[in-house]
């Protein structure tokens, strides 16, 4: 069990929440597991996958691409059966990808949608890095979607990035206080 009779020490201070689900269920919070936690975040993010995919018109190679990941014996056993939360970083990643992946592959780009999604991206990534901090170094991927998009163009490429790191860093203080 993650930080079981310990105190968060890395200020991961929404850690506790991964232990709500199962807590409702069994009426108690007395020896919680996080199975209940990671399997809805899990195919969270490979329902937000295919439905980026789906948005670009290649929902069969969404849906076999969700397929696949969810039969990797990683997963499986990460998400499904372990009693821990590193599956969580490429949940997180494929919630990400799937918000995101038009920006790389369509012609034409609504900017003030974008806007809503670069908001939600930074949300998301920042608030389930206070589960597992690690899952910071999504933000990478995020900024490498904007930076290498040739749709976006260059001021608005710029403003997405900065919109990002905005929003991580104000969520990031958010959360925290």
């Amino acid at each position: 069990m993650i930080e079981y009779q310990h105190w968060s020490r890395l200020g991961e201070s929404v850690r506790i929440l991964a232990c709500l689900p199962n807590a409702y269920l069994k009426g108690s919070p007395e020896n919680p597991p996080v199975k209940l936690f990671n399997a809805p975040v899990f195919i969270s993010g490979l329902l937000l996958l295919f439905f980026g995919f789906w948005k670009i018109k290649k929902p069969l190679f969404g849906l076999l691409l969700c397929i696949l990941i969810n039969a990797i014996p990683f997963f499986l056993y990460e998400v499904y059966s372990h009693e821990n939360i590193f599956g969580l970083m490429a949940s997180v990643f494929f919630m990400i990808i799937g918000l995101n992946i038009h920006v790389l592959f369509l012609k034409s780009i609504d900017y003030f949608k974008l806007t809503f999604v670069v908001i939600i991206s930074g949300v998301l990534l920042i608030f389930f890095s206070e589960f597992r901090n690690e899952t910071s170094v999504v933000m990478i991927s995020l900024l490498l979607i904007y930076i290498l998009s040739k749709n976006v163009k260059i001021v608005p490429k710029i403003v997405f990035i900065i919109m990002s790191i905005f929003f991580f860093n104000s969520s990031k203080r958010y959360i925290r206080n």
